[in-house]
């Protein structure tokens, strides 16, 4: 950046009393400096050199700075006005010498200078020409010295005009500096016009600032560039402009500001423009033309300024390297601009690299918009051996339309070696023209493409227009190497015309094509016009997944996701993933289609694995509404569809496979399509992933696998006795038709729908479903943990006062038979526990039980609904506390508490254990209330009630099939009112005491035994009779400490539920 002069030495000459000009003089240099206060003033400087008296009359200020120890006098003779054209001189006398060390400086405040010249030659209002090596340093400021602002003007008129022209041929540099200041040139027929000339072809810097100034030029000639930079020899272009106009008149080749480094020059150019309006018009004009032919590099920062620009090859900002044969950069960044051109091959911004190096735009918050023939909002361009294209776009606006063609970002790479990068973030990009392109990358060499675009809007209109695409290579050439990578995320991008498309991938030489798009919205109209397009004839794969992306087509053979591969590799392949949803509206569209067919014969496809399956897969886990065909495959392949995976189709066509395949050598038999076929039903039936369409393979073997297990083989037809899980369902293929491999003319297996190819067809028909054994398993499960808790009240132990301490030992079996349910699943089951407990007693009528329990348990589950069962198996532990009292007069109650844990294994009988280790919890409590009645002879008579509540849980499972079980907490409420009978005697003869008791008691359930189980999305209800008689008959003897009970129970209903138990306990006095 150029810094303000300060002068050492100062003198000032005056015209009656009236300051004329002052005059700096630095150490061992000449300034002149032209200071007006209200007035206009021509100097004009007289130079002998050789004795040769040379007058310059059309240079105002002239500093010709040749001869060393040149003396300087400075005088006014006889100023009369200040008027121009007034007599003032100042005339510098020099004898002969070598050329000058010393500096030039020019100050000029507040001016106001006025030219007007119809001399042919280059003329100049300020002219300053250097050929020492000394510094050249230039400050015009439109103020005077006491910072008053009085806008300055410097008018130039005439042929070959310049209103500042500096030129040095020595060593050193040059820094101008124009503030407040309006500059115009008029050049009325001849070229090169401009108002800032600066030319250096030494070694030394350029170092030029322009703030709140005008610079304008006038007239009909070409190459009237408002600001002109050249730079021949070694040492940096710093250019800068802030707060300034420029402008230039309506003709051929003028720029707002030309900065140029000629053949063999060393240095970088920098350019600042900050807060600017630059406007030109005329074939080849342009705001800002940068052109570098040396070593070094370009960098440009351009901020909140509005460029225009009109007229063919125009362009608002070009940025190049030339020529060289070094590394060099070329980097713009641009913020907040606004930027028009209009015309043929009009460009908004342009960089462009024809050396090694790269090419790196930055743009953000830009209005761009471009309007010609060929017009491009964006463009990146490398032609060099080695380098990289680097565009990032963020919170663009960028509209172009072009009658022939309109881009909105362009990269193009012709070099050897290097790859394209682009970024776009939030943008807004509007194309119209016969070729029209959002973002484009066309890269003609090795090396990778990488798109990445995000919360961006695009749309183009026009015939092949695009969204997005990337190209590599411009004809099939396996000698170039690189990827395609494309990333699209929450875009919305919609393309209308015939050949249209969203996002496209193109590779003609070797490498991938990976295109990856999540939440975008994607919209095509036309004949042809796709949706996502990966197309290859090189060597490589193509891989496209769209994640919960939607995707609409409208238009003849408008295809959802279209792929197609040409090219030689063995093991080139194919793979689409759907995670979104794809609707096609035309009845000849595919949802999503992978190579084409040309008379029966595939083209385009993917080449064969070692199974014989082309290496072309799509994975289904979204949705595919077609009007045409959801799925198309030319050749066969494989189809993935998962457990949320579904289509619908107008045609019947669901999923087809079509077209041979011309075998290796001639006279081979041709090959014919082979389908692989894996759907994740999940908890689904066929019809919900399919609808009413149909599964089509053309003359072909498929093979089908549903939930991981193989239902159908391409060779032997359907797998009998296979089943797969579906929730608490089997599904199989009915077995009708006959094998592949037995006849060769084509076979059916279901009912062809008329139109339908009738090879290989399978509907939702063909698919059975039934019941599976596990869901028996899973009916039964509430009732069988239900009587795992029942209740044992401390009353039915018949416990001595004497021995405190017990075990118990207990079986017991039951049949389960529902008299309504889901699947008629029913069961026997056996119980077997063990309990240890001590008893307290709280006083002559209160006592206390508290005890533990192990139990092991088992149920053989079979239902009329299917063929087969399973096991139940249980194990587990629990802990009952009780509460009795016993009153005199015979009445007594008692209360008790069980908890319960278990864990549950299902053996389903043809699949195994389907689950295990889950976790159940059981809680009951009893009450009852009775009167022991005494007849005598040790006969008393027992009337009762008593009442039940028992709640139990399980923990919600998937099973090893997928099923999803959830077990609602299950509650069991009864009440029973009974008799007992009991006998007493003693023996002494024996030592001891024996007692016997039978009883007899009625029970009801509160609300029914109902239970409920939801497997899969499905509720499955078993119900039972509510009412039921329950027989006990106990016997308990007693010696001294010890004792032994042995007991038997036995409940039945009108139905068949039976339920049978035993036990013995034993207990002494410690």
């Amino acid at each position: 950046m150029a810094k303000k002069i300060e002068p050492e030495q100062k003198i000032v000459a005056k015209k009656g009393g009236d300051k004329i000009f002052e005059t700096f003089t630095p150490k061992g240099g000449l300034l002149v400096v032209i200071h007006c206060k209200d007035h206009n003033i021509v100097v004009e400087v007289s130079i002998w050199m050789k004795r040769i008296l040379h007058r310059f009359l059309v240079f105002p200020v002239l500093a010709l700075h040749l001869i060393a120890n040149l003396e300087v006098s400075a005088e006014i003779i006889d100023p009369s006005s200040c008027d121009p054209p007034g007599p003032s001189e100042t005339r510098i006398h020099h004898e002969e010498g070598v050329l000058s060390m010393h500096d030039v400086t020019i100050i000029l405040e507040g001016a106001d200078i006025t030219h007007v010249t119809s001399e042919i030659g280059s003329c100049a209002a300020i002219y300053v020409h250097h050929e020492g090596e000394g510094k050249i340093s230039i400050d015009i400021s439109g103020h005077d010295n006491s910072g008053t602002v009085k806008k300055g003007t410097i008018n130039r008129s005439g042929d070959y005009t310049a209103a500042i022209y500096v030129y040095h041929k020595g060593e050193n540099d040059i820094d101008v500096i124009i503030e407040d200041t309006t500059i115009t040139t008029s050049s009325p027929g001849a070229l090169r016009n401009h108002p800032v000339y600066i030319w250096h072809v030494n070694e030394g810097d350029i170092d030029v600032s322009l703030k709140g100034t005008e610079i304008a030029t006038s007239g009909g000639g070409t190459y009237n560039h408002a600001v002109l930079v050249y730079h021949g020899g070694e040492g940096d272009i710093d250019f800068s402009v802030e707060d300034s106009r420029i402008t230039t008149p309506e003709v051929s080749y003028n720029r707002g500001i030309n900065l140029v480094r000629g053949n063999d020059s060393i240095g970088t150019i920098n350019i600042t423009i900050r807060n600017t309006e630059i406007e030109t018009a005329g074939t080849g004009s342009g705001g800002l033309r940068t052109t570098h032919h040396g070593e070094g590099g370009i960098n440009l920062v351009l901020d909140g300024s509005t460029i225009s620009t009109r007229g063919d090859t125009s362009s608002a900002v070009l940025i190049e390297m030339d020529l060289s044969e070094t590394d060099a950069t070329v980097f713009m960044r641009a913020t907040s601009n606004t930027i028009t051109t209009v015309g043929h091959s009009s460009r908004g911004l342009f960089g462009r690299n024809d050396v090694t190096g790269d090419v790196r735009i930055v743009s953000k918050s830009n209005r761009i918009t471009t309007r010609g023939e060929l017009s491009r909002g964006i463009e990146g361009f490398n032609a060099s051996t080695k380098g990289d294209i680097e565009i990032s776009s963020t919170d663009d606006a960028i509209v172009t339309e072009g009658t022939r063609q309109a881009m909105g970002i362009l990269a193009l790479h012709q070099g050897n070696d290097g790859r394209i990068n682009l970024e776009v973030r939030r943008a807004d990009i509007t194309t119209e023209g016969e070729t029209s392109l959002g973002m484009y990358a066309l890269h003609l060499g090795n090396g990778n493409i990488d798109l990445n675009i995000s919360d961006s809007t695009i749309s183009t209109s026009g015939e092949t227009s695009m969204g997005v695409q990337a190209r590599r290579g411009a004809e099939s050439d396996l000698g170039i190497n690189g990827d395609i990578s494309i990333r699209a995320s929450s875009n919305t991008i919609t393309t209308e015309g015939d050949s249209s498309r969203g996002i496209v991938g193109v590779n003609l030489g070797t490498g991938d094509i990976r295109i990856d798009t999540t939440s975008n919205h994607i919209s095509t109209r036309g004949e042809g016009a796709h949706g996502i397009f990966g197309d290859h004839a090189g060597k490589g794969n193509i891989e496209i997944s769209s994640m919960d992306d939607a995707i609409v087509t409208e238009g003849s053979m408008a295809h959802g996701i279209f792929a197609r591969h040409d090219g030689t590799s063995q093991d080139q392949g194919i793979t689409i993933h759907v995670g979104g949803n794809i609707k096609v509206l035309h009845e000849d569209s595919y949802g999503v289609g992978i190579g084409y067919l040309d008379s029966g014969t595939v083209h385009r496809g993917g080449s064969y694995d070692e199974s014989g399956h082309r290496r072309q897969m799509v994975n289904l886990t979204g949705s595919i509404d077609s009007a045409g065909t959801s799925l198309f495959l030319a050749g066969g392949g494989r189809v993935f569809i998962g457990p949320e995976g579904f289509m619908r189709t107008g045609t019947g066509r669901a999923i087809l496979v079509h077209g041979d395949t011309p075998g290796e050598n001639e006279g081979d038999p041709v090959i014919k399509p082979k389908l692989h076929l894996d759907i994740n039903l999940g908890e689904r039936s066929i019809a919900e992933v399919i609808g009413d369409g149909w599964i089509l393979n053309d003359g072909g073997g498929t093979t089908i696998i549903i939930n991981g297990v193989k239902l159908h083989d391409s060779s032997t037809g359907v797998i009998l006795g296979a089943y797969a899980p579906v929730g608490i369902r089997d599904i199989r293929i009915r077995p009708e038709g006959v094998l592949v491999d037995h006849e060769q003319d084509p076979w059916v297996i279901s009912e062809p729908a008329l139109g339908i190819i009738t090879d290989r067809d399978f509907s939702a028909a063909d698919f059975i479903f039934t019941y599976a054994p596990r869901g028996a398993l899973y009916e039964v499960v509430p009732n069988f943990l239900l009587g795992l808790n029942r209740p044992v009240s401390p009353g039915s132990r018949m416990v001595s006062s004497g021995s405190p301490f017990w075990t118990n030992l207990s079986t017991e079996n039951m049949s389960y038979q529902p008299s309504a349910s889901t699947l008629g699943a029913e069961y026997g089951s056996r119980i077997n526990g063990i309990e240890a407990g001590v008893d307290f007693r709280l006083g002559d009528d209160l006592a206390v039980s508290a005890s533990i329990r192990s139990t092991q348990a088992s149920a053989d589950v079979s239902a009329i609904t299917m063929v087969g069962g399973g096991k139940i198996l249980a194990e587990g532990h629990g802990l009952a506390l009780g509460l009795s009292l016993d009153r005199d007069d015979g009445w007594y109650a008692r209360s008790g508490l069980f908890l319960s844990d278990y864990k549950l294994a299902f053996h389903s009988a043809n699949r195994g254990t389907v689950a295990d280790g889950i976790g159940s919890r059981g809680l009951s409590l009893d009450f009852e209330i009775g009167r022991n009645i005494k007849l005598g002879r040790g006969i008393a008579l027992v009337p009762r009630i008593g009442a039940m509540r028992t709640s139990v849980s399980m923990q919600d499972f998937t099973d090893r099939v997928g099923s999803n079980v959830r077990m609602p907490k299950t509650f069991h409420r009864a009440f029973n009112v009974g008799l007992v009978i009991k006998f007493k005697n003693s023996t002494p003869e024996m030592g001891g005491d024996l007692s016997l008791k039978a009883s007899i008691d009625f029970e009801k359930s509160h609300d029914g035994e109902s239970t409920r189980i939801n497997v899969s999305g499905e509720d499955l209800i078993s119900m039972a009779p509510g009412e039921r008689f329950v027989l006990g008959l106990e016997g308990h003897w007693q010696r001294d400490s010890s004792f032994v009970s042995v007991g038997a129970r036995a409940s039945v209903s009108n139905s068949d539920n039976r339920r049978f138990s035993g036990y013995i306990t034993f207990g002494m006095t410690f």
